[in-house]
């Protein structure tokens, strides 16, 4: 590989670890607000053991997905130190750049299917509840 295709080749796997490493801070900030809120469903409907079952079933999800994203957080970051240490480019380390790509890009997906279900949840359950009120149980 000449010297240049491989700086650009690089180049490219240090721009997608910065997208991917933001990606993944903004998933596990979303993941946060998503226990937050089922905290504000709790509250809401204290005494149905249904609501807190569906509560429980949504915090193992997300203590799942935030799993995979502390997971693909090391991968990333140790996909790029390899890289800072001098490892050459080569087909393995482009393949494994493509698996990691992979698993973000599925992630996205699922957790896009995650969320569309999740919001609709919590926005029947805390049907009523005005901002100040779901703020101030939180403060709590």
């Amino acid at each position: 590989m000449l010297i240049d295709q491989k700086n650009e080749l690089m180049n490219n796997y240090h721009n997608d670890h910065k997208k991917w490493l933001s990606k993944v801070e903004f998933y596990l900030n979303e993941i946060a607000i998503f226990k937050m809120e089922l905290q504000v469903v709790l509250y809401k409907n204290p005494k149905s053991y249904s609501i807190l079952e569906h509560v429980e079933e949504y915090i193992n999800i997300l203590s799942k997905k935030r799993k995979e994203l502390v997971l693909m957080l090391d991968q990333i970051k140790f996909h790029e130190r390899e890289f800072v240490d001098g490892l050459e480019v080569d087909e393995v380390h482009s393949w494994e750049h493509m698996k990691i790509k992979q698993k973000c890009e599925s992630f996205e997906e699922t957790f896009k299917m995650l969320k569309v279900m999740f919001k609709k949840f919590v926005a029947r359950q805390i049907q009523g509840t005005s901002c100040v009120e779901a703020r101030n149980h939180l403060k709590k």
